[in-house]
């Protein structure tokens, strides 16, 4: 986990189910650092072919894509493809010091690799903190014919069924994220020499749009949550709904928040601006962690309004009290009646008791995929804070910065010394086990590169077992071996008491 704050952010995709079989797909992208006003706020971000968030790779699966980068920024940069399995294209995974080295200013770089899964995906900077300064955009790759489709566990309508695939056929992504008063690198600077974290964001985008609102201080107060309000004691959050730094949330790390900039966790300015597959669920809102993508299909009906209907986004942790919304207007016949009422509030908490939230222990993949029931090897990683309230640990050291210089450790397997690295084998299947070993800590995304893993059990403790098979023997009801979600990204618990929290994930260990 790097020391810099490679910020994960808020940056997830949905899909509200226009595609580019096998052919070459070629995509051009030219990074450009531009001053833009996004959600009110001016300042300078990372435009993709002049806009942000960056165009939509449309592919079908079984595609060679070709995506070349030219990077006419003053400062280096990679691209990562977020989910995309680089099975014989290590090259084309876009870490600097890992799989290649950065594309500096004026030059450019051809990734190339092949479709192989279908499905919903991203492709972002993985170089510095330049996500949260706009370099990221969308992937879908349509799945073949071949591939079962869970409408049948929709209805049984073959209408209805035709209008899904239809839908499908049709995906449009929407891309949600956050974004700041300040550029990933003045945040950086204002943590280095406050000692202080940046948890919070200015604004929600939608799309690459939003607006900024200021709530009034009793408006904050009445929502913060009792978890919140027990580690406030007498404070209260900023103006922007941020935690302030205190020791109750950060810890007793060194800090001098009077060295901090306007804007980094206050200073609100008002303003608006210009998978695989599962068993589908049915239910009103869903938490979506930071890298994660849902493809989410909408029934719309001739009988219903024609209306615009509002989409929220809320912001659902102890950090901050902050939420967007987005509008979807569809035509109807029938004239407008008066508006809904929304199913969740600011704070991402229900409205009512009807209100349907996904249960993520139903989220089951479509067919059922297993893992093998041995492994081959165990790494348990605890993650912490390290020595500082912005710098954290997986394992026992952090991920200096300054590797993404380092010749590839693709090329040369030296470059990373072994206390930021795990060594496998070919072949073989490997657990690991993310241990938060005490409490007052986020869900922290866990995201791998090139192939997916199953996520086989999470519990609410820390984890005090050698290996899973130890722990089964005694927790068994917090595992899951017979339909195991695969993901690339997945959060451990979050742990808003003393006590910790587990994730243990496996994996099969191929050649790239």
């Amino acid at each position: 986990m790097s020391d810099m704050h490679n910020k994960s952010s808020l940056f997830v995709i949905l899909c509200l189910v226009h595609l580019v079989s096998c052919n070459v797909v070629k995509f051009d992208l030219h990074l450009t650092w531009e001053n833009r006003e996004i959600a009110g706020i001016s300042r300078e971000a990372i435009l993709s072919n002049g806009q942000l968030p960056g165009p939509t790779l449309r592919v079908k699966q079984g595609d060679e894509v070709e995506f070349n980068v030219t990077n006419l920024m003053p400062f280096e940069t990679t691209v990562h493809f977020h989910g995309i399995a680089q099975l014989g294209t290590p090259w084309s995974d876009g870490t600097p010091g890992l799989s290649q080295t950065p594309i500096q200013p004026g030059g450019n770089f051809l990734y190339k690799w092949t479709a192989v899964d279908y499905g919903s995906y991203e492709y972002h900077s993985h170089s510095r903190g330049q996500l949260i300064d706009g370099l990221y955009g969308a992937i879908y790759i349509e799945p073949n014919r071949s591939v079962e489709r869970p409408f049948k566990l929709i209805t049984d309508d073959p209408t209805d069924r035709t209008g899904m695939a239809i839908a499908e056929s049709n995906t449009e992504p929407l891309i949600l994220s956050d974004w700041r008063l300040l550029t990933s690198e003045a945040i950086w600077k204002a943590e280095l020499d406050s000692g202080c974290e940046c948890i919070c964001s200015s604004a929600i985008l939608i799309n690459g749009k939003g607006s900024s609102y200021c709530l009034p201080q009793q408006r904050l107060n009445d929502l913060a949550v009792p978890g919140q309000r027990a580690l406030l004691g007498n404070h209260t959050l900023t103006d922007i709904g941020c935690f302030p730094p205190i020791d109750s949330f950060f810890g007793t790390y060194p800090r001098n928040p009077d060295l901090l900039p306007k804007g980094f966790n206050d200073g609100c300015v008002p303003g608006d601006g210009p998978e695989e597959i599962v068993r589908p669920l049915l239910v009103d809102a869903i938490q979506i962690p930071a890298g994660s993508r849902y493809s989410v299909l909408i029934e719309l009906k001739q009988h219903e309004p024609a209306r615009d209907y509002t989409i929220r986004v809320a912001q659902h942790g102890l950090n901050q009290i902050i939420n967007g919304t987005a509008t979807m207007s569809y035509v109807s016949s029938q004239p407008p009646r008066q508006p809904s009422l929304p199913y969740i509030t600011e704070v991402g908490n229900a409205t009512t008791p009807q209100t349907v939230f996904q249960n993520e222990s139903l989220v089951v993949p479509f067919p059922v995929q297993v893992p093998s029931r041995s492994v081959n090897q165990t790494f348990i990683l605890n993650i912490e804070h390290f020595h500082a309230a912005y710098r954290w640990q997986l394992g026992n050291s952090s991920y200096p910065v300054a590797f993404e210089d380092n010749p590839p450790a693709l090329f040369n397997s030296s470059s990373i010394p072994s206390p930021n690295s795990v060594s496998t084998l070919h072949d073989t299947w490997v657990d690991i086990i993310f241990n938060v070993s005490h409490g007052n800590q986020p869900g922290h995304p866990m995201h791998k590169h090139s192939n997916k893993y199953y996520v086989i059990g999470y519990g609410h403790t820390p984890f005090t077992y050698s290996s899973v098979a130890e722990a089964v023997e005694h927790i068994p009801e917090q595992f899951n071996f017979d339909n195991p979600q695969l993901r690339d990204t997945f959060s451990n618990p979050v742990a808003p008491g003393p006590l910790g929290t587990w994730l243990a994930i496996r994996y099969h260990v191929v050649m790239l």
